[in-house]
């Protein structure tokens, strides 16, 4: 447990870890450095944090249960409905504790850590974090049995021109607070030059709250050059900048550059806070403390220059956080690994 002392005579506190154990395991080749929360918790929170790595879900997905289905099936179905077919033969179910994932085979799943927040007034928790950490395509390029829709979806781009598309993938991860689902899409496009090569990637990430009580206040999504991958030598152009009305369109952004043009479905058009820096982009959604509803999102695009006849290989992170009460017992917000 961290925030707070693991020894404590709390009868409270000993009554959330009877009704909770699982939420204080370290996953095989886990840290505590890496379970550690960006900012610190106000007076009276503490939070037990999960993380599940690779190895850990990899086992957990090779053993099927009802709970898996069930996770696949609601998987394809959220899928079907923002606009993206998928088959359920090409996706990867886990269930490690209180924490379900399901992910496409092509993706290279990296962890999922899950922070769950509790305040001294209340066994039930009162927030939830969710990071989820991605290493690109699990095959370079590999595209497996899904079949990508061309109809609009939740942050799926359609309409793209002057580009070729070269993956798309997603992973889903679902908690007591809600589901954190999150995705990419990677274009090759047609304009190049004598020395570069260009590549549209673009994220969308969505968060639902497992009921009206939970609402998703905060969502971080970054992504940056795979690091074992030294092909990208810069990033030429993103959205949404400082300022930027993405939602000039009725809901719908156009994105061009580098002669590529794609239409982007905006799920939020406020509260968005842009981070570009070199080869690497972010955007993060933050209500602050004053927050509502049940299902959000945050999306965002970005056009990297690799050197001639080089592949794009990004890696990605998530965060979202669910509150479940008031905002001071459900601080610790944005987590950033260290180590992504």
């Amino acid at each position: 447990m961290q925030g707070g002392s693991t020894c404590s005579s709390d009868p409270q506190r000993a009554q959330r870890s009877r009704r909770s154990p699982r939420s204080q395991v370290l996953a095989a080749g886990a840290s505590a450095a890496n379970a550690t929360a960006g900012d610190e918790l106000d007076p009276g929170v503490t939070v037990d944090t999960q993380v599940i790595d690779f190895a850990t879900l990899n086992a957990a997905a090779g053993v099927s249960t009802q709970a898996d289905q069930s996770s696949r099936n609601a998987y394809t179905e959220s899928q079907a409905r923002s606009g993206r077919l998928v088959d359920a033969a090409a996706t990867l179910t886990a269930t490690v504790g209180d924490t379900a994932v399901t992910w496409d085979a092509a993706l290279a799943l990296d962890s999922v850590v899950v922070d769950t927040l509790y305040d001294e007034t209340s066994v039930e928790p009162q927030g939830q974090g969710v990071a989820i950490k991605t290493n690109g395509e699990q095959a370079a390029d590999a595209q497996g049995v899904v079949a990508l829709s061309s109809g609009a979806g939740l942050g799926q781009g359609y309409g793209a021109s002057g580009g070729t598309k070269l993956n798309g993938n997603c992973v889903s991860t679902t908690t007591t607070g809600g589901t954190a689902t999150t995705c990419f899409e990677k274009y090759k496009l047609q304009q190049n030059s004598s020395t570069r090569d260009h590549f549209y990637y673009g994220r969308w990430a969505t968060a639902t709250g497992a009921s009206n009580a939970w609402t998703p206040t905060q969502i971080d999504i970054r992504s940056r050059p795979h690091k074992n991958n030294t092909s990208i030598a810069t990033m030429s152009n993103y959205w949404p900048k400082a300022g930027q009305n993405v939602c000039a369109g009725g809901g719908t952004f156009g994105f061009s550059a580098s002669g590529f043009s794609i239409s982007i479905p905006i799920q939020q058009c406020s509260d968005l806070t842009p981070i570009p820096n070199g080869t690497t982009m972010g955007v993060i959604y933050d209500q602050g403390a004053i927050y509502n509803g049940r299902s959000k999102g945050a999306d965002f695009g970005m056009v990297v220059d690799t050197f001639k006849n080089k592949t794009a290989y990004l890696a990605d992170y998530t965060y979202v956080k669910f509150c479940g009460a008031t905002y001071l017992s459900c601080d610790g917000n944005l987590r950033k690994d260290s180590t992504w």
